[in-house]
């Protein structure tokens, strides 16, 4: 299960419900959602300690109360589950002395109001906490503040995310949330967002993204320039002086102002302010998003969307320099552009342009390193018999192995038996690759040691 999923559970498995052995043993190795479990468990205890004496005032005060009726009263333990109970039973007092108010119940009864204000502001703070609220605060780096409509509070991780909540990262601090629904939330710095719902967001200031589950309605984000619908699944929203930008990664939104609406798809991203919605496709999206690394570190090395979002960067590294660097400058910095011109060749937008592809596959045979066996391999199979025949000259000079295969047997040979070849490469690979690597990982490890001890 991932760290958002266990995150889900973590209130159902603090109240004892049987979510046991996955969230145990995935607290147990993972650093990060016991942070969040040990937060969420010291405002549990914190929360029903504050609940404690509140529950012994209502008592007292409905002593008082029906004292003052000569009623007998039944007595009944203070569970912290009977919290509903409680207030209904101060309701149903304070509506019986309307009938009936002996003089001496005035101080009580105003003592019942207070103590019923303040307990169902505690008891549905425990609801909330319990359900997770809105949402729950999941990863923060450096430091977020929160108001439920006076001053502002520091907030930490774990802490549920009540109705009507605003929040604001400080400047260099960013945050995410995750709501109730499964959807996601991420606050860059200096941004200020209200959640007037689960699904219902105010965008203040600042730049969020949002991954939004599907429901009954659209996760919906306004601003002080009109509306964002959200009908598919992650989009980006960043409000500026005298605008607000809207980008759709992924599914479908709708942006709406007081002059009309327009859907925006996925690559494109959208202008509006209170009289214009102006909409365009959008080149390299990812840049985008950037400022989300962070925060996608924070939830460890083997986060998929970290790998993702890394593989994306060195892809448009190697777009740009395959686009605006002639073969000569880019082989002059030679094996460090390997891992980049690789994640270049796998991209669709590489596939799209044939003449630049075969100037990307030039440059990787010449300059690739042990990083770029995985990439030759695939080229072997490359409908282009050219295309290869560079791959087959890369791997010759990275690995020392042709297998009796020159590069004029993957230009020409038969198609059966270059499958048969492929397979053997793949094969080959597959047994020596970890040795490989590791080896050349400990040779720049030393290069750079060298260079340290030279330069102090």
């Amino acid at each position: 299960m991932t760290c958002d999923e266990i995150q889900g559970l973590l209130s159902a498995f603090l109240d004892g419900e049987p979510e046991g052995a996955p969230v145990e043993a995935h607290l147990a190795a993972c650093e990060g959602c016991r942070a969040v479990f040990e937060s969420m468990k010291a405002d549990h205890v914190a929360l029903q300690a504050a609940l404690s004496p509140l529950g012994a005032a209502a008592g007292r005060a409905a002593d008082e109360f029906s004292r003052g009726f000569r009623v007998p009263r039944a007595r009944a333990a203070w569970p912290l589950a009977m919290a509903a109970g409680v207030v209904g039973f101060v309701a149903g007092a304070l509506a019986l002395s309307l009938l009936r108010e002996p003089p001496e119940t005035g101080a009580v009864r105003q003592e019942l109001a207070e103590v019923r204000s303040r307990f169902e502001k505690l008891a549905g703070d425990y609801e909330s906490y319990k359900r997770g609220g809105l949402g729950r605060l999941t990863y923060l780096l450096g430091s977020l503040e929160i108001s439920e409509g006076g001053a502002w509070g520091p907030a930490y991780i774990g802490m549920p995310l009540p109705p009507g909540a605003a929040v604001r990262t400080t400047p260099g601090s960013k945050a995410a949330f995750h709501m109730a629904d499964g959807s996601e939330v991420r606050m860059n710095e200096s941004t200020e967002i209200s959640f007037d719902g689960g699904r219902d967001v105010r965008l203040a200031s600042g730049e969020a993204w949002a991954r939004v589950k599907p429901g009954d309605r659209p996760f919906e984000v306004k601003t002080r320039d009109g509306r964002v619908d959200v009908l598919g699944t992650e989009i980006g929203v960043r409000v500026e002086a005298r605008y607000t930008v809207l980008l759709v990664f992924e599914g479908l939104a709708r942006i709406a102002n007081a002059r009309g609406q327009r859907e925006v798809k996925a690559g494109q991203g959208a202008v509006v302010d209170k009289d214009v919605i102006n909409a365009s496709t959008v080149t390299q999206m990812e840049r985008a998003t950037r400022w989300m690394l962070d925060l996608l570190v924070a939830r460890g090395r083997d986060n998929p969307e970290l790998n993702t979002q890394i593989a994306k960067l060195f892809q448009m590294m190697g777009e740009a320099k395959v686009e605006y660097m002639t073969e000569e400058e880019i082989k002059s910095y030679g094996s460090t552009c390997t891992i980049p011109i690789a994640r270049y060749l796998e991209s669709p937008e590489c596939a799209a342009r044939p003449d630049v592809r075969k100037k990307a596959v030039r440059i990787l045979s010449e300059i690739g390193d042990w990083y770029a066996v995985d990439a030759y391999l695939k080229l072997l199979e490359d409908a282009d018999a050219s295309v290869r025949q560079l791959a087959a000259r890369g791997l010759q000079r990275v690995t020392g192995q042709d297998f009796g295969r020159d590069a004029q047997f993957w230009g020409v040979g038969p198609a059966d038996q270059r499958a048969a070849a492929a397979k053997q490469w793949r094969d080959w690979w597959t047994r020596t690759r970890s040795s490989k690597v590791t080896d050349d990982l400990e040779k720049q490890l030393d290069r750079v040691k060298k260079k340290m001890e030279r330069d102090r």
